[in-house]
């Protein structure tokens, strides 16, 4: 069967970024300061780890996603705030978190060239882990990658975590492809390449893109795969050959 789309994940395999948890704390805790807020950053990021790695933990032994509002809101929660996820001052602060995560994304070198040259041919499409999908929206118009995507699968907004297959499954249904029609590029085992395998699609794995998985970061990594990738790539452009024989 002809391949019809590639999908993409995005931390590692469209971008790279060096994860900086202190800096994106700081950031917001200047603007929970700035809305009036008397906790110190040390307090806050106290908080923070904590509610951070509750529900890490239950991302990765359930697939369930939870919304980044949820981790600060039960953050200031735990430093005596009332405050519920949908507050301005909780959408304020998570966006003041990410915001030098958005800022500090790197596409690699020929990326856009080779997913405009994907896009002649055939459907693009994301799936991403990301606990805030408005921020991946964010950078993906920031960086000028929305134009190439047909379809875009955040796992905060349809609730399902990779390597879940139900996320895997969105993408195919958006696109009203069979799992054979599609293929799946990603930089982990585990995350990507055993949930796209797990519904049936072909699968790429980008090696060594040194962009560390913030579960690990944080001691909540998943059990390592041993399940075996379709092909194996080091940079984007490489992609081209594959897709040309599976066409």
């Amino acid at each position: 069967m002809a391949i019809k789309a590639v999908g993409f994940d995005f931390m590692g395999t469209l971008v790279h970024v060096q994860l900086d948890n202190e800096k994106y704390v700081r950031s917001m805790h200047r603007k929970l300061v700035e809305l009036g807020l008397a906790c110190s950053y040390e307090d806050l990021m106290e908080a923070h780890h904590k509610a951070a790695q509750k529900y890490r933990k239950i991302r990765v032994d359930t697939c369930r996603e939870i919304d980044n509002r949820v981790w600060v809101a039960e953050a200031l929660e735990e430093l005596g705030y009332d405050a519920k996820p949908d507050d301005r001052l909780v959408v304020e602060a998570v966006d003041a978190y990410f915001d030098p995560f958005v800022a500090s994304l790197k596409v690699p070198p020929r990326a856009t060239v080779t997913l405009s040259k994907i896009k002649r041919h055939l459907s693009v499409g994301l799936i991403s882990n990301f606990s805030y999908g408005k921020a991946i929206r964010e950078a993906l118009r920031k960086l000028r990658l929305d134009r190439f995507l047909d379809v875009v699968v955040i796992s905060d907004e349809v609730g399902w975590r990779k390597p879940h297959p139900k996320i895997f499954q969105i993408f195919l249904d958006e696109l009203n492809l069979e799992p054979l029609e599609a293929v799946y590029v990603g930089d982990d085992l585990k995350y990507d390449i055993e949930g796209a395998r797990a519904v049936g699609m072909k699968t790429v794995l980008v090696s060594g893109s040194g962009t560390v998985r913030e579960d690990e970061i944080y001691g909540q990594a998943p059990e390592p795969s041993s399940v075996a990738p379709d092909f194996t790539i080091k940079s984007l452009p490489e992609l081209l050959r594959i897709l040309r024989v599976l066409r």
